[in-house]
């Protein structure tokens, strides 16, 4: 099971790289689970103004085309419904509602891996691995920047740049790496580092 929060799913859509996500994780659609938040936030029953959030009609269609082909969370388990319990009464103000949701689905699967935007929610968690039902998530979360390189080690960088450029506004520490397809890879380690030297063993090891 591969947990995509709503910050990775909109900015890989925007960036036309849900088919590159497919490839480089050796995943499908069935495999991929997102909140059912996502559809609601983003307004996608209203073109115009999914249109303004996402940044043009084609992120839209692609995000539309994400929701109708993935699976929503909204099944719960005992093993869910504990650590969501559990984040609750952390109350660590770092991790929104969805994120406790995607994070307790982590927990509940040790087979299953979450690739978020969010890297306040990260760092937040990390704080809090000293419960062992955090604790089981180490190791299994990736950061936006590890799944962009990932999909850059399997096909060609500066196609990936161009993609990624064509949409500057999605993503800022994205969009500065872009700009020099030459040291995109060195770049994307530095943001990767930085969030890894605070994330308490949580983000997956090189990928």
């Amino acid at each position: 099971m591969l947990l995509l929060d709503n910050d990775a799913a909109t900015k890989l859509a925007r960036y036309d790289l849900l088919a590159e996500l497919l490839i480089a994780f050796r995943v499908g659609w069935a495999d991929i689970y997102l909140l059912d938040s996502l559809k609601y936030r983003f307004h996608l029953t209203d073109a115009l103004h999914a249109e303004r959030l996402l940044g043009s009609s084609g992120a839209v269609q692609r995000v539309q085309q994400l929701v109708a082909q993935t699976q929503p969370l909204i099944l719960s388990t005992a093993t869910v419904t504990e650590t969501m319990n559990l984040l609750n009464a952390i109350d660590d103000p770092g991790i929104d509602a969805g994120e406790q949701v995607l994070f307790a689905y982590l927990a509940a699967d040790p087979d299953s891996t979450l690739i978020t935007g969010d890297k306040n929610a990260i760092r937040a968690l990390a704080r809090h691995t000293y419960h062992p039902a955090i604790a089981s998530c180490q190791g299994r979360i990736i950061c936006l920047e590890q799944a962009v390189k990932t999909i850059a080690l399997r096909g060609t960088v500066a196609a990936l740049c161009s993609k990624l450029q064509a949409d500057s506004a999605a993503d800022k520490a994205v969009a500065i790496c872009a700009r020099q397809p030459s040291s995109f890879l060195d770049c994307m380690d530095s943001y990767i580092a930085a969030l890894r030297a605070s994330a308490g063993g949580l983000l997956c090891p090189d990928i």
